[in-house]
This record gives C-alpha cells, sequence and structure tokens, in this order.
C-alpha cells in the first residue's frame, strides 16, 4: 500500500518542506539520488555527504528522505555494467523511504511534487512489509504536512507559497496537463481529475 502527498512546490519552496517533514521527528536522512557510490547502509544514515549520489533519471529529480531512527531497511542492487559499474541502486518499494518526486518549471509550467512512501506492498506472491515505526512515521508525517499546506482547487493537491507566487506571477500550475487553480474557488471549486493511485 502506497501512501502519497501532492504538492506543488516551486524551488524556493523545496527547503522549508524538507524542514516540514523534519519538524516532524527530527532525524530526517536526505539521500540526494537512487545511484550512490556505496552499498554501506550505516554510513549513509549517519552521513549522506561522504558518498557520491546520482540521479536515475536525468530528466527528473528525486530525493530520498530516510530517518535516522525509523528508517532500519535500506536496500541496494549492484550495477555490475553500464555508465554506473560499480556503484548501487538504491530499491525503494524494499527500503524504508519517502521518495519525493520533484518536476521542473518547463515553459512556465509548475506540475505538482509528489511525496510517496509503500509501507506494505506485494511482489509476486511475497508480501512486502516495512517496520512499524517506519509506517507510523509515514502516517505523521503526511498527516502534519496535509494540515500545514493549503488545498489547492483540486482537493487532493496542496500548494506551497513559492508555487502560489509563481501562479499569481503568471506561471502554470498544471496537472495531467491541465491548468489547477492556487486555491479553491466558489462552492464547487475547481472541476476534479483522476487521482494517481
Amino acid at each position: 500500500m502506497e501512501r502519497q502527498l501532492l504538492c506543488f512546490l516551486a524551488p524556493s519552496d523545496e527547503r522549508a518542506f524538507l524542514e516540514a517533514i523534519d519538524g516532524v521527528d527530527p532525524g530526517i536522512v536526505v539521500l540526494p539520488g537512487r545511484l550512490v557510490s556505496t552499498d554501506d547502509a550505516a554510513s549513509l544514515l549517519a552521513d549522506p555527504s561522504r558518498h557520491r549520489f546520482a540521479q536515475g533519471i536525468r530528466s527528473l529529480r528525486r530525493l530520498y528522505l530516510a530517518h535516522k531512527e525509523h528508517t532500519r531497511l535500506l536496500r541496494f542492487h549492484p550495477q555490475p555494467e553500464g555508465p554506473w559499474k560499480g556503484w548501487y541502486a538504491l530499491d525503494p518499494l524494499h527500503s524504508e523511504v519517502f521518495e519525493l518526486t520533484l518536476p521542473e518549471v518547463a515553459r512556465g509550467r509548475l506540475a505538482p511534487a509528489r511525496l510517496a512512501a509503500t509501507v506494505l506492498a506485494y511482489e509476486g506472491h511475497e508480501r512486502i512489509r516495512k517496520g512499524p515505526a517506519f509506517g507510523k512515521w509515514v502516517g505523521r508525517v503526511l498527516r502534519h504536512l496535509g494540515r500545514t499546506y493549503p488545498k489547492s482547487a483540486i482537493d487532493f493537491i496542496h500548494v506551497a507559497e513559492g508555487a502560489r507566487a509563481f501562479s499569481e506571477g503568471g506561471g502554470r500550475l498544471t496537472y495531467l496537463e491541465e491548468t489547477v487553480l492556487p486555491e479553491p474557488r466558489g462552492p464547487a471549486g475547481q472541476k476534479q481529475k483522476e487521482r494517481i493511485p
């Protein structure tokens, strides 16, 4: 079962967003890419700045958020060939991490960032269940962010201050290629689009 929060974040909002997550339960560890030069989980949780990271997809920026106390499992896959030979790829499905996907502003448009974590999943017949401390942390973080960031005109997408300013300055907030207003307008609000599972 994947839990998620969608929120429009301008580049200026990222630091405050990460601080809001850390404020729930201090101890957040930011892994700035899926590819990493080591598979030493203890070293990564202690000080990720000692290691090198790279994005798995150049056109899409993802951060992986672990917690010094609540993350007990980080799983990696060795890269035996290709440009990242000798490095390791983080497996977010089997690891106790949030995945934060941060779209870039493109042609004056900004899509929502997606913060997601898998607490319980199935891979074939294998049941993947994360630790209870991680699951509780995920719930606390998502509830806190849902209360902290106001909703846009689409009720399941939140909006940060920088993204609101971006919209008011002439930029477009978009979801599924449709423009999204930065706040609800009128009793019915904006027509709702299909939720991404």
